[in-house]
């Protein structure tokens, strides 16, 4: 049996050219060894799965665009003026690891509804879109 010594620097240029390669440079080195840090964007989504693409950023922004279309059917014509500090806004907010209800008048809530009541209606019936949305 032969012994190959090989640098991390000459297993990241042979790495992602050859996939019976790349099997047996994955046994010996992490994939962040042999990728190293992307320098764009384009690149990061090029090193990382579809799946870890899909369940980090995908994910929370897939739930936030529909939160957004839900509230705005929710709360129809009623739009939260934040320069407002007389008009009560009830909102939903990411406390430590879990959602709590809560009322705003300036401080900008993306969750934010014009009552209570439609505020819990809101929460109780769309609880996993927004433990998505808040990374719980």
């Amino acid at each position: 049996m032969k012994k190959i010594e090989l640098s991390t620097e000459k297993a990241k240029e042979l790495y992602g050219k050859d996939k019976v390669m790349d099997e047996l440079l994955l046994a010996n080195f992490t994939k962040e060894e042999l990728r190293g840090l992307p320098e764009s964007w384009e690149e990061y989504c090029d090193l990382i799965s579809p799946k870890e693409y899909s369940l980090s950023f995908l994910f929370k922004q897939e739930a936030e665009r529909k939160l957004y279309l839900l509230m705005k059917e929710y709360n129809g014509d009623w739009i939260a003026d934040w320069g407002d500090d007389t008009q009560v806004k009830f909102g939903i907010e990411r406390r430590n690891n879990r959602i709590e209800n809560n009322y705003y008048f300036s401080t900008y809530n993306f969750l934010a509804f014009p009552t209570e009541e439609l505020r819990d209606k809101f929460l109780n019936n769309f609880r996993d879109l927004i433990e998505i949305y808040f990374e719980l």
